[in-house]
Parts: structure tokens; C-alpha cells; sequence
């Protein structure tokens, strides 16, 4: 750097100093600001700790997590951990006070809502969303996430309202199967316009299939009383898919796997009409997608020579 250059950036950051005693006004401002999203928070707790936590955040502490935030404002490390991480608090009923802040305070007839996506750079693979796509940070290709802000402009200001974290299409199965799937480590998303997501595997380990994905859909799609009997109810899916012409026994490969599948059968609480629904249900969705479905009606029939008790049974074709 040239010695006027250098006389310059000194120059500069003189001007950016300026005493603490500046902002003295403004934190009592953001303290009145607080109070409407402090009443909308459920416990009291949360109520109480918003304060604490805000002074944290404006404090001279190099590193803002938790622990050193509750040595500042003197709080035991649990309580302020308990309520950035762990308690339940919804934030549907803060943007309802933003919202209505912002139409008191902003609101005009001619006043528009903007929406602009924007991009977060991201190294791994685990975060939900994450593919290599445009990455308007770095102006190309890369991986990332994106998500869609909602801001509301008028003449006096403009705020921002909302976002929401935009998900590729490939990659909503839906939101009942990311219990059931998960993304190998260190696996990147190929980033090919249209193609289809083959880079989930089952949680815990797994090799992926072609119906994978498939048999995935459809369990997160069945109401079934458990989480444990969707997995279950995948697992058959991909089992058959592959192997649609063996029994039980033969397509599960170790009778701990059938007894599994029989279990599974027999539970009272797994219907037969919520199976079908879900099957229907997933057809039908992928039938949007096309221009054009052959509705095929096929007809096929079941020998059962030893069976004589039942009254519907009867022969069929040459009379065997």
C-alpha cells in the first residue's frame, strides 16, 4: 500500500471510532422494541431470558455464545443454553408482531412485497437444502443453500417480513421421510437440471437401491400409528420392488427379516386401506408430472389347490 493510500485508511478509521456513549439511546429504543416479541414468546421463562440474551449480544464479549453470555448477565450456563437451543418456542407468533409493526409503523396503498432469494456458501452436505447450485454470493456454481426472503417496501422504509429455506425439488421427498433418510458423509448433490437425488441412504447405514427413494415416499405418505412401522413399511416397499415375484421368505433373505414382514402384516394397528391409500396417493402425484397415463386394467388369479374352506373359491380357465 502506498504511503497516501495508507495516510487514507487511517484517516477512515478514525472517523468509524466513536464513543459507546453514542449508542446509549438506541439500546434503550431496542429495549421498548423487544417488549411486544417478549410478550408473544409461550413461557415465562423465554420471556425473562429475551432481555438477558439481547444484552449479551450488545456486549463488548469478543465470543457471543451462550456460556460466555450467561457469565456477562450472570445467569447459570444451562438457562441461557436451554433457551437459544433446547425450549420449545414457536416463531410464527413473533412475525405476527413484525408484520403488524411494520403495517402501523410502514404501511402505505402503493406499498409492494418484494421476494429475493439469496445464497449461504456451505462446505459440507449435512444441512437440509444443500446442493451445488447457483450461489449468487459467489456468482457461480457451488454448494450452498438458498433461501427466499419477503420484505415490504414503501415510501417511508422497507422491512423484512419472513423467509423460508428453498429446498430443490429432487430433494422434497417429503418432511416425514428426513427421519427415515439421511446424506452419505462427505457426498455432494450432482447438480443436473431435473435429475432425480440418488444420494440418500437409510439412516444408520445402507447401500441405495433404484427404489429407494420410491418406497421411501410412499411410507412417509401411509398414516401409520408408529415412526417405527413406516421404516418398516419402506424397508418391505424396496424389498418387493427388487424382488416382486418371491414369497416372503425368499425375497427377505433371513427369516429374522420375514418374521419382520409377517409382524408387520398382522399388526391391528396397520390398515389394509391406509396401505393402499398411500400407494394411490403417490401414483397419483407422479401422474401430475406426465402429459400423458395409460390407465392399463390387468386381471390375474391365485391358485390355491389346498385350500377348500373357503366358500369364494372356484376354478378358472380350463376348469383346473
Amino acid at each position: 500500500m502506498t504511503p497516501a493510500w495508507a495516510q487514507r485508511q487511517e484517516e477512515l478509521l478514525r472517523d468509524c471510532i466513536v464513543s459507546p456513549d453514542v449508542f446509549t439511546h438506541i439500546v434503550d429504543r431496542l429495549g421498548d422494541f423487544v417488549v411486544p416479541y417478549q410478550h408473544a414468546l409461550e413461557t415465562e421463562a423465554g420471556q425473562r431470558n429475551v432481555h438477558l440474551y439481547l444484552q449479551g449480544l450488545l456486549s463488548h464479549l469478543p465470543h457471543k455464545n451462550a456460556e460466555d453470555i450467561a457469565t456477562f448477565v450472570d445467569v447459570e450456563r444451562l438457562v441461557m443454553q436451554a433457551f437459544i437451543g433446547t425450549a420449545p418456542w414457536d416463531h410464527r407468533p413473533l412475525i405476527q408482531v413484525l408484520v403488524g409493526q411494520v403495517v402501523e409503523q410502514l404501511g402505505e396503498p402503493d406499498g409492494i412485497i418484494a421476494f429475493d432469494p439469496s445464497s449461504f456458501p456451505k462446505r459440507g452436505t449435512h444441512s437440509v437444502g444443500v446442493k451445488r447450485q447457483w450461489c449468487g454470493h459467489r456468482g457461480k456454481v457451488d454448494n450452498c443453500q438458498v433461501g427466499v426472503y419477503m420484505g415490504y417496501v414503501s415510501r417511508h422504509d422497507h422491512a423484512l417480513l419472513d423467509f423460508r429455506l428453498s429446498l430443490p425439488q429432487e430433494l422434497t421427498i417429503t418432511h416425514n421421510s428426513r427421519e427415515l433418510w439421511e446424506r452419505p458423509k462427505g457426498q455432494v448433490v450432482d447438480n443436473k437440471k431435473g435429475a432425480a437425488d440418488n444420494n440418500w441412504i437409510p439412516r444408520g447405514g445402507g447401500s441405495m437401491h433404484p427404489h429407494t427413494l420410491w418406497a421411501a415416499r410412499v411410507a412417509a405418505g401411509t398414516v401409520l400409528p408408529d415412526k417405527r412401522l413406516a421404516a418398516r413399511l419402506a424397508g418391505i416397499l424396496e424389498t418387493f420392488a427388487e424382488r416382486p415375484s418371491d414369497a416372503i421368505p425368499q425375497a427377505a433373505g433371513r427369516w429374522g427379516q420375514a418374521k419382520g414382514m409377517y409382524r408387520f402384516l398382522a399388526n391391528p394397528r396397520v390398515q389394509p386401506a391406509a396401505l393402499q391409500q398411500g400407494l394411490t396417493s403417490d401414483t397419483a402425484r407422479q401422474c401430475l408430472d406426465q402429459s400423458t397415463v395409460l390407465v392399463v386394467q390387468d386381471t390375474t388369479s391365485l391358485h390355491l389347490t389346498g385350500c377348500r374352506v373357503l366358500p369364494e373359491l372356484g376354478p378358472i380357465g380350463s376348469g383346473n
